[in-house]
């Protein structure tokens, strides 16, 4: 993971980052930080602010013989080989 994290240009000896972790770790961190609270039923709510979504830019799957009669390319889907994923 070093590695990868080193090829984002993120420095890995920061404390501050975790990864691996299990749910319940980052759900307690986020109540604990004031980001979010837990619902009466106890799921994670966070207000996203106004960017909820995604761009409809950002839409890509590779197109093969199992998906390529399965998605409505020209909905702004942008595809990508085997090769490319």
């Amino acid at each position: 993971m070093n590695e990868f994290l080193s090829t984002l240009n993120i420095e890995t000896s920061n404390k501050g980052i975790h990864f691996n972790m299990p749910n319940s770790f980052y759900i307690e961190e986020t109540v604990k930080r004031g980001l979010g609270k837990l619902s009466k039923d106890g799921a994670l709510v966070v207000n996203t602010g106004k960017f909820t979504g995604r761009a409809a830019k950002d839409k890509y799957v590779v197109k093969s013989d199992r998906t390529k009669d399965s998605f409505l390319w020209e909905n702004d889907v942008i595809e990508m080989t085997p090769d490319n994923f």
